[in-house]
Parts: C-alpha cells; structure tokens; sequence
C-alpha cells in the first residue's frame, strides 16, 4: 500500500533537513514525499531540492506564499496514494512510524488511524506526551465526543494516516491560521472506522512561539472569531447535542488571548489591545454563566475549570498566577 508523505515547507532551513532525514529513513519502503514550498526565502527550496536528487520518492512543488491550508491542498492534489500522512517540517518522525500505521489500517481497514505524539522541547528535552489506548470507534457521535470533549483523539492532523477520500469537497480556506480546527471535525464526519494505537511515534517541536508563531494578536483574535463561527455552523448539522461545547470555546477564547495580550510583543496600538481586553471580558461574562448551568461542564477538564474559575474571579489574578507558573516552569526546564 503507497502512503504519499505530505511535507509543507515555509522558511524551515534549520529544521527540514531533521525532517526528511526521519521520512527517508522509514523502514516501510513503499512511499512517496511531497515537498510544498510556500513561497520560503531562506535556504528551503535548495535543501529540498538537493533530497529530490539524492531520492527517487520524493518531489517538490514551489509556488508563491499562500499560507498553510493551500498547501495543504496542493499536497492533496499532488498526492498518487489512497493514503496520506502530514509532516511539519520543523517535526521529525519515528523509523516506524509509517509501517505501524499501515499494518494497523489493514487490520480493520480503517480510515484513520492516529497514534501518540511526544512534544519535545528546542533542546531536544521531551516535554510531554499525548498518548492514546488502543481503541477502535465506528460511532460519529462517539469520535465527537471524544474529540471536542474529553480531548482523547488528538486534534491535529499530524501523526495519523488518512485515507484519501475523507478530505474530497472539504474547504480550505487561507484566512484561518488553525487548520487543524477548520479540516479536522469535517474529516471526521465522513470515516467508518478510525482506529488509535498506544506508540507514539511523532515528535513536534515546540517553540517558544510556534506555526501560529508570526500570528499578530489582532490576528489571533480574529482567527478565533472566524474558526468558531465555523465550528457553530459544525455542530449545527452533525452534533446538535454537543452545541454547548461553543459556550466552553468562547469562554476558554477570553482567557487565551487576554493572556496572549500579557506576553505578546506585537507592535499594536495601545487602543486596538484594549478594544480587545475589553471584548474578551465581555465575551467571558456572557458566556461562561451559561457553561456553569451546562449538563457538559462536568465533563470538561479541570484544569481548564479552575483557570476559567480565577478569571471569574479577577482577569488580572488569573493573569498575575499564569505569569508565576510559567516563571516557575521555565525556571524547572533550566536545572
């Protein structure tokens, strides 16, 4: 079975050769790599060129910057497999990350399958892990459930194989930073049979700011009203009785960005980041009343619940105690 490997490359020269390197030392043969590059302006396209001569899998398309989602559309296109599987490039994979993946589709013959990621740190440190029990699920409302709920099936694309099919007539708009978000849920709607497997066979990378990395606050907050309108209009026609999972959302939103605001480095004028406090205060004390009386709050993770609870209780104790937590943690990372 051919898996197209599709690799996005945007101004990665560090961190691409680290890459390929995991993709060509596979230990399942039978794959092809798909470089897009997105318009980079560092030494990208010369490095990726010099693996398509040295490799006889592997092709390259450069284009002008369209961001993220059109190219993984292009990919898509590129693609002469029934599966694909998505590589950032500032990542690296396992050996057998690809023979892994394909013996357990042909157990069940799944339409996906995802296995567990390990986020490591610049210095090479793992950080944390996103691990999974090996499970099988054939109910739509089930993979919602877990997916937007209890946060058990990853929510990125990386680390799992897709058949290709799934992502036929599925938008991909430039405008969102977050395609995880904006592909992923509609993804879901069309499997029969997704499987997870406990190995964790992916490492991301993680950056003191990472792909949403360039992303202004300005953006951010504008990315985030965009994805929930579409995350609204999701709910609406394929899980109804998780529409409340929006007042979680909304309300987890405020916190982000009012904290993204503390550590940002954006040169914003003065009125526009009040204009944005403001709103997420206002977005806050509308909402999260409303998810306190929900029948899903319950189930939502309680650590997320008590930062939800210190806002309530004062933006700027929440913001006072996440700023002694990260000096605390950045402090811990260093001995």
């Amino acid at each position: 079975m051919k898996v197209s490997v599709i690799v996005p490359v945007y101004n990665m020269e560090i961190t691409v050769s680290r890459c390929l390197d995991s993709i060509v030392g596979q230990d399942y043969k039978d794959f092809e790599v798909i470089l897009i590059n997105d318009g980079s302006n560092d030494k990208s396209p010369e490095i990726c060129k010099d693996y398509v001569r040295r490799y006889g899998n592997i092709r390259y398309f450069s284009r002008e910057n369209k961001g993220l989602p059109y190219t993984i559309k292009e990919g898509l296109d590129h693609s002469i497999s029934d599966f694909v599987t998505f590589v950032d490039s500032d990542d690296y994979v396992e050996p057998n990350l690809l023979s892994t993946l394909v013996k357990a589709q042909k157990e069940v013959n799944a339409d996906i399958v995802q296995s567990g990621i390990a986020y490591i740190g610049v210095d090479g440190s793992l950080k944390s892990e996103f691990k999974m029990k090996n499970s099988l699920i054939t109910d739509k409302s089930k993979i919602f459930h877990a997916y937007f709920i209890e946060k058990s099936v990853n929510n990125t694309m990386a680390s799992a194989l897709f058949r290709k099919k799934l992502f036929e007539d599925i938008p991909f708009s430039q405008d969102l930073l977050s395609i995880d978000i904006q592909v992923m849920p509609l993804v879901l709607t069309k499997f029969s049979v997704f499987r997870q497997i406990e190995d964790v066979l992916y490492n991301a990378v993680q950056y003191p700011n990472s792909v949403s990395r360039g992303a202004r606050i300005d953006k951010m907050y504008e990315d985030r009203t965009k994805r929930n309108i579409l995350l609204e209009s999701f709910f609406s026609q394929h899980a109804p009785e998780l529409g409340d999972y929006m007042l979680y959302r909304k309300s987890m939103d405020s916190l982000f960005l009012y904290d993204k605001i503390r550590t940002s480095g954006d040169d914003i004028e003065e009125n526009i980041l009040k204009k944005i406090k403001e709103e997420c205060r206002q977005c806050f004390r509308t909402y999260y009343p409303k998810l306190l009386n929900s029948n899903l709050y319950i189930q939502f993770d309680k650590k997320d619940k008590i930062k939800l609870k210190l806002f309530s209780i004062s933006p700027q104790l929440y913001i006072c105690i996440m700023g002694l937590y990260e000096k605390w943690m950045n402090r811990n990372t260093n001995y």
